[in-house]
């Protein structure tokens, strides 16, 4: 009998961000094509626990990571190595990364290295001089590098000085039979009912964690632009995060208290995508964005800002639009084309039609597989 591939998978927790579902994604998935799954997660934020199909994990592990270089989850890490003997890491963003590979000397272990990239421009200026000091040299010393878009490997190639030979790109996928909008037609009009919402009303959505990056504040300042010219919209803002305060304040400081709404975090966010009329992304950066491909696979017209692989996703004036980060009225304008024209059905039918096309799960988890037997 043939023994089967084994993958330790280092992960930095399991919270509700783009890498760690979509690492989940690949966990779920992966166990029936031949491969032994170890999970390792370094903080105990366990968000997303509920999606994780432990039963498929042959070890389950939080390393209980302290702050600071933590030589204690060095020690349990090295041992895990030694007892599960993997073919293959595969480390999910960067300080995973450092760890896998002082982990994987300090076992003497023979296994690939794969660092998978989830970011683009690093804007913390920490995380920017240990980018330039660490980082960028032990990223290098992986034996593939793995980012989710064109856009934002060749940054990285460009910027950082990554080593092409060993990099490629994998989309992220999603999947099409869980997010549909017909999943959720008899969600929708209940959905938009808990929040008072009229037939007549626009609903404008987000779907983000509720921090600077993401840029909450820009699309309040759009909507003042289209309310003032006497468009009916109102937004969901669908998430939670640090900056919820900081975000209802300017909210309260712009007079449109009335008008925006925060669900908090949701598990399930189909329900309130489904009450949107158009999503938006308003991030500084984005890698490749999972918020969005839900979207689009609920048949959404997108506008959202021109940043890292977004341009891959969202093709301008056929599925949605694009503007320049922090460009409120070029935010509000490409908005209100899509209301002028009528347009958010047929853009919304594109939409779905691209992640079909070419984000679904299983050419996401088709890729993976062909990288890690490789």
């Amino acid at each position: 009998m043939e023994s089967k591939l084994r993958v330790l998978v280092l992960l930095p927790s399991l919270i509700s961000g783009g890498a760690e579902r979509q690492t989940i994604d690949l966990i779920n998935n992966l166990h029936g094509r031949g491969l032994e799954l170890n999970l390792c997660y370094f903080k105990r934020v366990e968000t997303l626990r509920e999606n994780l199909r432990e039963d498929l994990l042959q070890g389950f592990y939080c390393l209980e990571k302290s702050k600071g270089l933590d030589f204690l989850l060095l020690k349990k890490l090295v041992a895990i190595i030694r007892g599960f003997k993997p073919h293959r890491i595969l480390c999910v963003n960067m300080y995973t990364g450092l760890y896998g590979l002082l982990a994987r000397k300090l076992a003497l272990s023979d296994s690939l290295l794969l660092q998978s990239i989830h970011s683009t421009v690093i804007n913390d200026t920490r995380h920017k001089i240990v980018l330039q000091m660490i980082y960028k040299h032990t990223i290098n010393m992986a034996d593939r590098i793995i980012f989710v878009s064109n856009n934002q490997m060749h940054y990285w190639l460009d910027k950082h000085g990554i080593d092409p030979a060993k990099s490629l790109y994998i989309y992220n996928g999603v999947d099409l039979n869980y997010f549909s909008s017909e999943s959720m037609l008899n969600k929708r009009e209940g959905c938009r009912a808990q929040y008072g919402f009229l037939a007549s009303d626009i609903v404008l959505g987000m779907c983000a964690t509720l921090t600077g990056l993401k840029r909450h504040v820009d699309l309040v300042d759009a909507a003042v632009i289209l309310r003032t010219n006497n468009y009916p919209v109102k937004l969901l803002f669908i998430g939670d995060g640090e900056e919820h305060e900081k975000i209802m304040d300017y909210v309260n400081e712009k007079g449109m208290e009335k008008f925006v709404y925060i669900t908090g975090f949701q598990s399930d966010v189909r329900p309130f995508v489904s009450a949107c009329d158009i999503m938006v992304v308003a991030s500084i950066s984005e890698a490749l964005s999972i918020s969005v491909l839900e979207s689009m696979a609920m048949s959404k017209p997108i506008v959202a800002t021109d940043v890292g692989g977004i341009p891959e996703q969202i093709v301008h004036g056929v599925n949605g639009f694009l503007f320049q980060p922090l460009d409120v009225y070029s935010l509000a304008s490409n908005i209100e084309r899509i209301i002028q024209g009528g347009l958010a059905a047929e853009m919304g039918e594109r939409s779905r039609a691209i992640v079909e096309d070419k984000f679904s799960k299983e050419n996401m988890i088709d890729a993976y597989e062909k990288v890690l037997k490789t």
